[in-house]
Parts: C-alpha cells; structure tokens; sequence
C-alpha cells in the first residue's frame, strides 16, 4: 500500500504546472546556463520536453548531442550553445530510482530586438499659434504605438502591441525618443522635436495648386482657340445664307447672258449683191448663242449717214417688243 502511494505522489510531481517552473530569456545567437542550485552527489538526468539529452553518474556524463549541449561535472550543471528558437522548452533536472524532478526551467529564446521606426506628422486641429502638437508613430517587429506629443509632454493614444514593448518619450535635450524592447534586449531611435515644428508655418501657408495652375494655364489657349473657330464658321455660314436669300430675286436673270452687237447703216448702192455684203459686214456681235433672237434690219431707204453708228444692247432671253 505504502508503495502505492509513493507511486501516486511521483506521478504528481512529474505533472508539476508550469508556475513553478524558473523562466529564463534568452536572444539568438547565445549561450544558456541552467544550474541546480544546489550540489547534489548523485545522478542527474537532463530531460527536454520529456526528451532526454543528458546523463551524469558517479561524475561522468553521457550527452546525445556534445555540439549543442554541454554538462559542468563539479555542479551538474547544463550550458546549451548558440541558442536558436528552436530551442525554447522546458527543461528538467531529474534524480533518483524515480527520477523525480527537484529543478525545472523554462527556456524562452527570441530574436533581438529591430531597430524602431519613428514618424511624426502635425496634429493641425490641436495646433495653436504657441503650441506645436507632433502626432508620433513608432513601430518596430509588426507592433507600433501612436502617441500625441507637445514640447513637454507625449501621451499614447493608440497602441498595437503583441511582441515587443514600444514607448515614445520627449528628452531633456528637445529629442523625440522611441524605445522598442523585449526580454532580450532594447533599441532607441530619436529625432529632433525642433525640427518637426518648424514645418509648422510652411504647413500654414498653403502653396499654390501648381495643377489648377498647369490646367489653366493649359486649357485657355484651347477655349480660346475654339470660340475663334466657332465664330469664324457662324459667320461663314451667316454671310452664305445671307448671299443666298439676296440672290433669290434674280433667279428668273440665271441663264441669261448679254450680247453687245454694234449695228451701221447699210450704204445705199445699185448693186443688190453688194447690199448683201455690206449688210454682212455692218452687223458685228461677239457671241450669238443659239436662242438669240435675230437683231431687226435696218431699211435701206433710211436717210443715215454712212459713217452714223448705233449700238443696241441686247440680252439673250428676251422677247421682242
């Protein structure tokens, strides 16, 4: 019975939670050193999430892996080199027949800290003619913080934190100061207040749209091209339907033409054949189309002189009287 219980209370002890267990960090990269507290004479066993690495007895230890793991003999202690994170766990020291666990650790391994970005932008609606408020973003890992800072003072306003511990501070010598830290290990970043706030005025002080500028500038000389061109054809077309409305009257005049023909009094002579002739040659027209009505002849018997000329205008088209 008494063998039973001892059974039961080992048992117990190999489920111990993790509360009572020592928590070490430890960065990338370094060396870890779990000690036993106390010298003990006896055997040890090193154990890894139940694995075993390690065993002393009688001073003389037995390690699997003696490029990774190594054991002090006068203390039993364990080193593990060049720590990755990988080799985060638990890790215990076990002794006697029942291997009862009398030290455990709990080993964290975490890559150093990344230098903290900081930004920092004017809060225009709490800024005074006075005060300069500066709208801070640091970040560093995925996490960042926002804080609202004056010349005196910074106070977080937003914060997104799952891996590393971001704070932003205003330092006696005008710096903005951002620390990122871990459990391994911290980093600063700082950055003049000074020179923050003395983009103040030129962020007051809007500059000109040189886009408005450059469209205008742009689109006037077409604007003005296009009325020109929209003028010059509604005139184009006011003067032509104009001209068209004005000539209209006159279209009874289409196709008619002016002949000029010079006419002279035929010579009074004997010979009939000869009045023929001179009748040929008394009468002159320059273009006779084919529908010009015949000019009237002129007696023989008339008492012109020779030489006396008359000049009848005539127009194609036109009906005799």
């Amino acid at each position: 019975m008494r063998s039973y219980l001892q059974i039961f209370i080992l048992i117990i002890l190999n489920f111990t939670p993790d509360c009572g267990a020592w928590v070490v960090y430890k960065s990338v990269g370094d060396k870890a050193h779990l000690t036993l507290k106390e010298r003990w004479n006896i055997s040890v066993k090193w154990r890894k999430d139940n694995n075993l690495i390690a065993v002393v007895e009688n001073q003389k230890p037995s390690i699997k892996q003696p490029e990774k793991f190594h054991i002090h003999v006068s203390d039993y202690s364990l080193f593990i080199h060049n720590l990755t994170v990988n080799d985060s766990g638990s890790y215990k020291a076990q002794t006697g027949q029942w291997e009862e666990i009398f030290i455990e650790y709990n080993l964290i391994v975490q890559d150093p800290v990344s230098q903290p970005v900081i930004n920092t932008n004017l809060d225009l609606q709490s800024n005074s003619s006075s005060v300069c408020h500066i709208l801070v973003k640091c970040s560093a890992d995925g996490d960042s913080v926002t804080y609202d800072c004056d010349h005196k003072h910074c106070s977080r306003t937003n914060a997104t934190l799952t891996k590393v511990n971001i704070t932003v501070s205003y330092t006696d010598n005008e710096l903005l100061e951002c620390t990122a830290s871990n459990r391994v290990g911290k980093k600063s970043t700082s950055l003049p207040m000074n020179n923050t706030c003395s983009k103040k005025e030129k962020v007051f002080k809007q500059p000109p749209d040189y886009i408005l500028v450059l469209m205008i500038t742009i689109c006037c000389p077409i604007v003005l091209v296009f009325v020109v061109v929209l003028i010059y054809f509604f005139k184009h077309f006011y003067f032509n339907r104009k001209k068209k409305q004005n000539g209209g009257g006159n279209q009874e005049d289409k196709g008619v033409n002016t002949v000029y023909s010079v006419v002279r009094k035929q010579p009074k002579t004997d010979t009939p054949a000869d009045s023929s002739s001179a009748q040929n040659a008394a009468a002159a027209i320059y273009d006779v189309p084919s529908n010009c009505v015949r000019a009237p002849e002129i007696d023989s018997g008339d008492s012109v002189r020779n030489d006396d000329t008359q000049t009848v205008y005539w127009k194609l088209g036109q009906t005799q009287p």
